[in-house]
């Protein structure tokens, strides 16, 4: 056992490690910017984490705010070494879920459905608002939201048995939560939605773009629809793709589209990978002290 946490945690730091020494920033990069960027992803954190321990805690258990957080940041971990569609990190919070709580793994397995349901609700919403603008405004931007419509419905005809399962398990859960609660929930979805326009808005100032903030809302949340279809492991690639044929579509040239789209994506993904990375490893380090130290002390 403590030969497999070896491993595990030796992976965790080497794999941390890479991520930070592989991804590089602009030298001429405004500070600045970079700080309120990481500001913002780390009230993303704050508020998932939020929601998290209010739907917990609706199921009538008892669950921390720090034991959402932890939550949180472990499951994003393991959404990075996992390519499965994030399906890891799914997983991984419904054990920890599960240990903390003592539920059952169908009670915690419904927990997160509820979060995976809203998310989506939220999202799916804000695409179709802010999206119609981008969609409207080449035709081949019109083919990608009929690809995204047909792709959609042929997942969930293939998934015909599991999806309708696990609609109605979310269903069943979201109706306990209750109206008050249920619009919460669904503003704070929508909110943290929000917040990643707004960080492309601000990487997007040193860059000078000739885009409207609203049509930047809808390229970012057409972008993230796109990468949550099960086209390619954890959405590797097609969110990046969708976010430069939207920035190019408005005048982006492609090169700065790219550039934009690997810099978002560090910042909003393996940013946070890193930060949980560390806080992960960070934890053990005290743990083991915590472990040799009361080992150590005399009885």
């Amino acid at each position: 056992m403590l030969k497999r946490k070896i491993v595990i945690y030796s992976v965790l730091i080497l794999s941390t490690f890479y991520v930070f020494r592989s991804m590089t920033l602009p030298s001429d990069y405004p500070v600045k910017h970079l700080t309120v960027m990481a500001g913002l992803q780390l009230l993303t954190i704050i508020l998932l984490a939020w929601q998290n321990k209010m739907i917990i805690q609706k199921q009538n258990v008892s669950f921390r705010y720090f034991q959402s957080l932890h939550m949180q940041l472990l499951g994003t971990f393991f959404d990075v070494i996992t390519p499965m569609m994030k399906v890891g990190g799914e997983v991984v919070k419904m054990r920890y879920i599960e240990t903390i709580t003592q539920s059952t793994k169908s009670r915690c397995l419904s927990m997160i459905l509820i979060g995976k349901s809203l998310s989506l609700v939220s999202l799916t919403f804000l695409m179709f608002l802010f999206g119609y603008e981008l969609m409207s405004h080449v035709t081949i931007g019109r083919l990608v939201g009929l690809f995204i419509l047909i792709a959609t419905v042929v997942f969930v005809c293939l998934k015909s048995e599991k999806v309708r399962g696990f609609a109605i398990e979310a269903q069943e859960q979201l109706v306990k939560l209750g109206g008050f609660i249920l619009i919460r929930l669904l503003t704070i979805n929508s909110f943290v939605w929000l917040l990643f326009p707004l960080k492309l808005w601000i990487l997007g100032l040193h860059y000078d773009l000739s885009i409207s903030y609203i049509q930047l809302i809808g390229i970012t949340l057409f972008s993230y629809f796109a990468g949550n279809l099960p086209i390619t492991p954890g959405g590797m690639g097609t969110f990046e793709a969708a976010l430069v044929f939207g920035l190019t579509s408005h005048g982006t040239n492609y090169s700065t589209a790219i550039e934009m789209a690997l810099l978002f994506r560090f910042i909003t993904y393996y940013g946070v990978f890193i930060v949980s990375g560390l806080y992960l490893a960070s934890m053990e380090v005290i743990k083991w002290f915590i472990n040799t130290w009361q080992t150590a002390s005399p009885s």
